[in-house]
Parts: structure tokens; C-alpha cells; sequence
């Protein structure tokens, strides 16, 4: 879990981003977050640059842990090459932000 979320079993007491796992040497990842309850949910996917790639959850999101894989694909679905790209999850006044690095 990462550090400043924190909570018991499974009641978060504030919004969290996993770090992200390559799934496949494909270049899909899976990214992982938290929520402590019910919100708005934007994640999105930057590239080193900080042009947004791909917006992968935009829109209301249930309590919970939440996984959603990103294919290494932008907007139009065009493979992305290996690099590094940020995924940025915004929910109402929270705004968390990982690095992650994409091979294939």
C-alpha cells in the first residue's frame, strides 16, 4: 500500500494510486487505486512531455479498490513506444500522480 493511505482492511481513509505493473511484455500495465468512498473519478496517462496520452476512467466511481489495464495505446489506439509516462488520478480536490515505466 502506498505510503499515506491508510485505513483498515478494506475502508480507505483516503484516496490512493498504486504503483503500476507491467502485466505482459506487450507493454499492458495495470494500475491499481483506492477510494474512500463513492467520487468523480478522472485517470489519465502523460507522457514524459506532460501530453496527455489517454484517459482511461473519467466519470463516477464506486467506493473500493479499483485495477484498470492500459494496453499501451493512446487516444486513437496507436501502440505508444517504451518509455516513461505518468498516470494522473483526480478526484474532486485530490490529485496523485505515478511514474511509470513502459517496455516491450
Amino acid at each position: 500500500m502506498p505510503s499515506g493511505c491508510g485505513g483498515k482492511g478494506r475502508e480507505f481513509t483516503c484516496s490512493c494510486l498504486h504503483q503500476c505493473e507491467a502485466q505482459s511484455p506487450r507493454g499492458i500495465t495495470e494500475i491499481a487505486f483506492n477510494l474512500p468512498k463513492k467520487a468523480e473519478v478522472e485517470l489519465t496517462v502523460y507522457n514524459a512531455a506532460g501530453m496527455r496520452v489517454k484517459t482511461l476512467v473519467n466519470g463516477k466511481v464506486e467506493a473500493g479498490i479499483h485495477k484498470v489495464t492500459w494496453k499501451g495505446t493512446d487516444a486513437r489506439g496507436t501502440t505508444v513506444p517504451q518509455g516513461v509516462y505518468f498516470f494522473r488520478l483526480e478526484t474532486g480536490n485530490t490529485s496523485l500522480s505515478r511514474k511509470c515505466i513502459l517496455m516491450k
